[in-house]
This record gives structure tokens, C-alpha cells and sequence, in this order.
């Protein structure tokens, strides 16, 4: 039962009316329906479900610019958006423990007076992206995704972000003191990152720490305040590792053991091997003709745009290839490497 009780996100028993405002949009879930930002997203965006509100971008939205929107960007939340008002911001505050020890606790304000905010140049990804790509490849036995919502998911749980806030290395190295730090075996440990909607999981202490994976605690989208959906007033950043590690609405962090959240132990777990999903795979995606489009008979040619990334493969793209007839053939693409913001940002999608 107690192993049950921890996988649990609902109830049969106990049905009031409440539950049926809950349903409709009411209840905890009201506040939200009118947010400004959800008003763009419905526009831009087809939705999986509603509550809690999950949204995939139209391929045309992130074709349009290289920097996805903020408002644009797909939405993948796990329940109700906690209300954070913009005059209380400043006040936010998260705690930072290493193990059971709460080594401090800073306030967003107090973030901003003694941390450098950076800007990073990088790609968000469902782990569940390309659900559907996945099903016609691979077939549905033993598919996580058939059966489900997420059947649906095409390419667009994608975009392309300029992020600003603090790095998260740095936050570490000043505020847990060495005397903690010098016990640590860093490859032993992980990230635990906690957000207000009770939602947590964790990373690799070691990606954390590399510098070059410019991990983030981000307060800003392309120069914007984080919407709420996207984790107003801050939210955790990975270059390179799946969406589902990077928590918004964050409230705590913790350096310890391997977490226990079903995120991690039940659920965003890679096949065959069923380990935690961490590092995204290196990948391209053609946003047009976006999927079902027709070519008139008699075409000789086709325009073909898209991007691709090296997710957490560390790696830059050198260069892509098209094929239209299954892999026979192949046409070198036109790389934009010119548009991307930082040219050394890894985590950072280039268009073709």
C-alpha cells in the first residue's frame, strides 16, 4: 500500500461537487484559465490536456524565429500553477540543503544583489517529444506512450530559449561551505530540485558542477520575466537534459542521494534499460512541410527547413543532411550557424 500511496495522483472515493468545479476549470485550477500567457499559448500551441495544461507548438511558430517565444514555447505542467504575484517576487525564497542541513536560504532579491546574471542561449525538450514518431518506428508493444495521451505528441514539445539567471555551479561553490564540500564524492551525488507545486526530481551533481553545461537557476525568458507557466519567478535550466529534470516554481535544492520521486523511480525512465532519462539524444527535425503536408504532382523540388541540436551530447552540429527517398540519397543542408546567439552554447538548436 505504501509503495501504491506514492505513485497516487487522485482519488474515487470521498466525490463532492468540488470536485466537479475541479473538473471543469474551477477549484485550484481556476486562476489560471486567465492567464495572459496561456491566452497565447492556446493560439500557438494544440493542447494534450488541460488540466493540468499541457500544450505542443505548431510547427510554423518555431519555424518563424530562431528564439521560440516565450509565450509560444510549449507547456508540459504536472498540476496547478502556484500563484506567485509579481509584487511578491523579490521575496521568493529558496533553500539550499546539503543533505538533511539547510546550509542557507536566499530570497530572489537577495540572488540578484550577489549573483552575476548570465544569459544562455538553449533548447527545452518534453522527454516525451516525438512520442508519436516513436510509435510508427518502434511500434506500439512495450511502448510507453501507446495507450495514452501522449500517443499524440508530434515535435513541437521543442524551443529555443534565451535564458538569464545565475549559475547554478557558482550558487553551490558559495553557499554550501567547503568543510561539507570536501566530503562529497561528486559522482555519487545528485541534485535534488523541488518546486512549489510539490513536483521534484534530480540531476547529477557532476553536471551541475562542469561549468561548460551552463546550468541555470533562470529568472528570465528572451529578456522576459518566466511566464507562470513556465515557473515564475525562477525555475531550474539544464542544457542538454530532458525537460523533466529542469523544475520550475523552485523552492529548495538538495545535494544527497540518487531522489525518490516517482519522476525518476516510475516515470521519464528510458527502454530497455528503464534508467532515468537525464541527457537528451543528439537530434534534427523538419518543421517544414510540417507533417501531412502535400506536394502538388509535378513538384521537382521541395523547400525543407528545420533545426537540430546536439542535446546532451556536448557536442556542436557540424553540418545536416536531407534525404527524400529513405536514405538512397542525400542533400547537404544550409546550416544558420550566423543566427545562433552565443556560437560556443552547446545546449543551443541550429537551424538548416
Amino acid at each position: 500500500a505504501a509503495a501504491l500511496d506514492r505513485l497516487r495522483v487522485g482519488r474515487l472515493s470521498d466525490y463532492t461537487p468540488l470536485d466537479d468545479d475541479e473538473r471543469s476549470g474551477g477549484g485550484l485550477w481556476a486562476e489560471e484559465q486567465f492567464l495572459e500567457s496561456r491566452a497565447t499559448s492556446r493560439l500557438s500551441s494544440w493542447r494534450i490536456v488541460e488540466m493540468p495544461y499541457t500544450s505542443v507548438t505548431h510547427c510554423a511558430f518555431l519555424a518563424a524565429s530562431y528564439l521560440t517565444p516565450r509565450d509560444v514555447l510549449y507547456v508540459r505542467n504536472h498540476g496547478p500553477v502556484p500563484a506567485v504575484a509579481v509584487e511578491d517576487a523579490d521575496d521568493h525564497t529558496i533553500h539550499f540543503c546539503a543533505g538533511a542541513e539547510e546550509v542557507a536560504a536566499l530570497s530572489l532579491a537577495e540572488l540578484r544583489n550577489r549573483f552575476e546574471t548570465i544569459q544562455v542561449p538553449s533548447i527545452l525538450q518534453c522527454a516525451g517529444n516525438r512520442a508519436a514518431d516513436n510509435l510508427v518506428a518502434n511500434g506500439i508493444e512495450g511502448n510507453g506512450f501507446a495507450a495514452s495521451d501522449d500517443e499524440f505528441i508530434g515535435l513541437g514539445m521543442l524551443g529555443n530559449i534565451r535564458w538569464g539567471g545565475f549559475r547554478l555551479s557558482d550558487l553551490v561553490q558559495a553557499l554550501v561551505p567547503e568543510s561539507i564540500r570536501a566530503r562529497w564524492n561528486v559522482g555519487d551525488l545528485h541534485v535534488t530540485f523541488e518546486g512549489l507545486d510539490g513536483y521534484y526530481t534530480s540531476t547529477p551533481l557532476s553536471h551541475i558542477m562542469d561549468q561548460t553545461t551552463d546550468c541555470l537557476l533562470a529568472i528570465e525568458m528572451n529578456g522576459e520575466p518566466l511566464s507562470p507557466d513556465h515557473g515564475f519567478p525562477i525555475r531550474v535550466v539544464l542544457p542538454g537534459i530532458a525537460g523533466a529534470r529542469q523544475v520550475k516554481w523552485l523552492s529548495k535544492i538538495t545535494v544527497g542521494p540518487l531522489s525518490d520521486d516517482p519522476w525518476m523511480q516510475h516515470y521519464y525512465r528510458d527502454k530497455p534499460s528503464m534508467t532515468p532519462i537525464q541527457a537528451l539524444p543528439m537530434n534534427s527535425v523538419i518543421l517544414s512541410p510540417e507533417p501531412g503536408s502535400q506536394v502538388r504532382a509535378g513538384e521537382t523540388s521541395v523547400h525543407v527547413q528545420g533545426v537540430a541540436y546536439g542535446g546532451g551530447t556536448g557536442q556542436e552540429i557540424a553540418r545536416v543532411q536531407v534525404s527524400a527517398d529513405r536514405g538512397q540519397t542525400w542533400h547537404e543542408a544550409r546550416c544558420l550557424f550566423d543566427e545562433v546567439v552565443r556560437g560556443h552554447a552547446v545546449g543551443a538548436y541550429r537551424g538548416w
